[in-house]
């Protein structure tokens, strides 16, 4: 049901195209902060992996 409380959540419309720009400011945001610039990769890769039943149901 996570897919399902997330389509609730974010009301969307496109949700691959939601995902990609919640993607891109998760990434900015860690980047701008020194000490979780390294961790950039583990946790975009986690948010895609955990957004992925949402796509594929929404997208």
């Amino acid at each position: 049901m996570l897919a399902l409380d997330l389509a609730r959540a974010c009301d969307v419309a496109r949700p691959a195209e939601v995902i990609r720009v919640q993607l891109q400011a998760v990434e900015k945001v860690l980047a701008s902060h020194p000490g979780l610039c390294e961790q950039v990769p583990q946790v975009v890769a986690a948010v895609r992996h955990s957004a992925e039943p949402f796509a594929r149901t929404f997208g």
